[in-house]
C-alpha cells in the first residue's frame, strides 16, 4: 500500500503568505488479491486535525487501475479535501482500507491502529 498528500495552490489574495489558500489532496494505492471478479474496494477515513474521530468517517471508493500479473490488482483512491489557509495546519488523514468480495468484507486497519498520512 502506498499513498501520500499533495497540495494545489489556489492563490494568494495579498503578498502575505498567511493569506495563501491551498487545496489538499491525498492518494492511496491498494494491492488487492484477485480472489473474485466482482469486488468493491476503498477507504474509510477522517482528517484528525479538523474532525472528531468519534464522529462520522468518510468513505472513498477505489477505482481499478490494473492487474499486477502476480495474482494481485492495483486499485486507487484519490480524494480532494476542503481548501485551507496559509497558517492552518496540514491535514492528518487516518484511514483503514477495505475490500468486499465473495460475500465478505476484508479490512486492513494496520493492526487496529489505522494507517496515517501526514
Amino acid at each position: 500500500m502506498g499513498g501520500g498528500l499533495w497540495y494545489r495552490s489556489l492563490g494568494c489574495p495579498s503578498p502575505a503568505p498567511s493569506t495563501c489558500i491551498r487545496e489538499p489532496h491525498f492518494w492511496v494505492d491498494l494491492q488487492i488479491r484477485n480472489d473474485a471478479y466482482d469486488k468493491r474496494a476503498g477507504l474509510v477515513w477522517i482528517d484528525r486535525v479538523r474532525e472528531d474521530a468519534s464522529g462520522n468517517w468518510h468513505v472513498a471508493n477505489a477505482v481499478y487501475e490494473g492487474d499486477r500479473g502476480d495474482g494481485y490488482e492495483t486499485w486507487g483512491v484519490d480524494v480532494t479535501l476542503t481548501p485551507i489557509g496559509g497558517i492552518e495546519p496540514n491535514p492528518r488523514i487516518q484511514f483503514a482500507a477495505f475490500v468486499e468480495m465473495n460475500g465478505e468484507t476484508h479490512w486492513d486497519n494496520h493492526g487496529g491502529a489505522d494507517h496515517t498520512l501526514e
